[in-house]
Parts: structure tokens; C-alpha cells; sequence
């Protein structure tokens, strides 16, 4: 991506959904390398039902314009401002890839309005590339007014949930796992950790399923 000049005035209109999983549909687009059967666990505590998630602090740009070229102001949201509100969270392993793109995200795209039916407040899509990169993909695939792209480029808060995978063999060094949870009130009501390739319990129509 070219440098670009940030964008000084920004609304914040990014109203998403979430999804529970239980249904397993496959899509079978993913890419054998991403399968989990290839991936490095890091011995961590992993949120589940129940639990309270970690605090953390993620970025994302605000979509003033469809084209994916233009960079925009980074901002910062924290999980304090989740607090009172139903929230479907769901990460990939990158912006940009096979799975991701035309599977993963489109499903929360198709599914948005059902998931808002069932009262879920925002809908969010967490990844470790940059804020940038997210922000880029969120505009390509024409997703701000339904979810919103959120960068966790340290890997702290998906370090600290137990939600990195490492790619290493692939080259990715260590990436988000593929998962999908519900979030109410800043506690853990679902939780769906994609454990080969494919879409299935980290999948709109699984998240849907749960609430």
C-alpha cells in the first residue's frame, strides 16, 4: 500500500453483528498449509464458556471510502466499551487469504442481519496484520457498514485468550487461530476453535445457532 496521508475527520459507524457455531458446514476453499493438524500450540489458557475475557486494546480505521488504497486514521477500541453488550468476535489467520476472503467473512456478511435479529450488538473480525492491512480488507470486500476489522498486530490480547497458532512453516510466524465466539457482557457465552480446515464451528451459521 502506498504512504498516504491520514484522514483527520472520522465517524465512527461501524455496526457489526456475531454468530454462534454449532453446525458444521465445510467450506472448501481453505488451504491444507492453514489446516491445524500443521500448527504449533503455545500451552496457554484458552477463554471458554464462562469465563471473563482478558482486557486489551485493539486499532481500526473508520471507512470514509470503498477504495482499499486509501489509508485512513488509525483509532483505538477497547474492550471496556463491550461492556452491557452482546458481541460476536471471530479471527482469522490473515486479511487477504484463501479461507478468510471467501468464506469466513463473507458468511458474517450474508448472515448480518439475522445475527442483529438476535439482538447482537456489533460483529467483529479480529486479525494480527496491521491496522492498515485490516483496514484494507474490510473495504475490498465492502464489509464496514455490517462489521468492522479490528488489528491485534501484538498478538497481546490473543496471546492472553489463548488464541494464537503458530505458522511458522508457511511463513506466517504466529497468527490468530480460526474462532468465533460470543460475547455478553464481557463474558464468554460461545466459543468455536477451528481444529482442521475449513469454516465450521467458527462459522456465522454455527455462531447463529447459539444464540
Amino acid at each position: 500500500m502506498p504512504p498516504c496521508e491520514p484522514r483527520t475527520s472520522w465517524k465512527r459507524s461501524l455496526r457489526s453483528t456475531a454468530l454462534p457455531h454449532t453446525t458444521h458446514h465445510t467450506h472448501k476453499t481453505s488451504s491444507p498449509l492453514l489446516h491445524s493438524k500443521h500448527f504449533t500450540r503455545t500451552r496457554t489458557m484458552t477463554i471458554e464458556v464462562g469465563s471473563t475475557i482478558p482486557s486489551g486494546t485493539f486499532a481500526f480505521v473508520d471507512n470514509v471510502d470503498d477504495d482499499p488504497s486509501i489509508c485512513g486514521k488509525p483509532q483505538q477500541l477497547k474492550t471496556d466499551e463491550w461492556k452491557g453488550k452482546k458481541i460476536v468476535l471471530f479471527g482469522v489467520p490473515g486479511a487477504f487469504t484463501p479461507t478468510c476472503s471467501e468464506a469466513h467473512l463473507p458468511g458474517y456478511l450474508e448472515g448480518f442481519e439475522k445475527l442483529q435479529s438476535k439482538g447482537v450488538d456489533a460483529v467483529y473480525c479480529i486479525a494480527s496484520n496491521d491496522v492498515f492491512v485490516v483496514s484494507a480488507w474490510q473495504r475490498a470486500l465492502k464489509a464496514g457498514n455490517k462489521l468492522t476489522c479490528i488489528s491485534d498486530a501484538t498478538l497481546t490480547w490473543l496471546e492472553a485468550a489463548g488464541l494464537v497458532q503458530d505458522l511458522s512453516h508457511v511463513g506466517f510466524g504466529k497468527r490468530s487461530k480460526r474462532f468465533a465466539a460470543i460475547i455478553n457482557d464481557l463474558k464468554v457465552e460461545y466459543i468455536g476453535i477451528e481444529e482442521g480446515g475449513g469454516v465450521t464451528v467458527s462459522g456465522a451459521e454455527a455462531v447463529l445457532a447459539k444464540l
